[in-house]
Formats: C-alpha cells, sequence, structure tokens
C-alpha cells in the first residue's frame, strides 16, 4: 500500500494492489476512527484442493501447477482516518488491480 498526502489537494491518498479481485468482493467501511477494508480473491481454476470455507468451488476439471504463487483467499486492511472523517467523505476508485481511496486531509496526518 502507498499512503500518502496528495500537494496538489486537501486528500490523503491510499492505493493497495488488488489484482483480480472483484468489485462485489470488497468491502469498506469505518468504524472507531478507522478505515476497514476486506476482501476475497477468488481462485480462478479448480484444484484437487478442497474450496475454503465460505468459497463455492470453481467449475472445470483440475488443474495441475507447475508453480502456483498467487494467492488466494481474504484479506483485510486497516488505516487510521483523521478525527471526524466518515465513510461518506471517502472516495473509492477501482481499476488496473489497483484501489485508490481518497479522503479529507485532517489536521494530522494519517497512520497505518
Amino acid at each position: 500500500m502507498d499512503l500518502f498526502d496528495d500537494p496538489l489537494t486537501a486528500k490523503t491518498v491510499a492505493v493497495l494492489e488488488i489484482p483480480g479481485v472483484r468489485k462485489e468482493d470488497l468491502h469498506v467501511h469505518v468504524a472507531d476512527g478507522v478505515l476497514h477494508l476486506m476482501g476475497r480473491r477468488r481462485p480462478k481454476y479448480r484444484t484437487n484442493q478442497p474450496p475454503m470455507p465460505g468459497q463455492a468451488p470453481v467449475d472445470g476439471p483440475p488443474v495441475a501447477f507447475y508453480a502456483q504463487d498467487i494467492t488466494y483467499g481474504f484479506f483485510r486492511r486497516g488505516i487510521a482516518l483523521p478525527e471526524g472523517c466518515q465513510l461518506s467523505d471517502i472516495q473509492a476508485e477501482l481499476g488496473d488491480g489497483h484501489l485508490t481511496l481518497q479522503w479529507p486531509r485532517g489536521s494530522m496526518h494519517c497512520a497505518v
């Protein structure tokens, strides 16, 4: 994740790499001054391993992998927000495998 204050606007920006994650598999909410991002990357191919809890099985014949480096499953991240920042203050854009979140910069800089 990259987290920075945009010098051209009064916004803090977070850019997260989430290639292969569908919009419907992302959830963002704010609680106790923290932006919570949760999601799931689903496998594209069927394997001989049973699906993870809550994961629907993938159709098709099983694939025999020569290498398998892509991580699948659930993930989450928390980012501290400036005091008073609400979910309605956050702008989100998903594209090219990146999720970009922006919110008004507070008097204190944000922390991870």
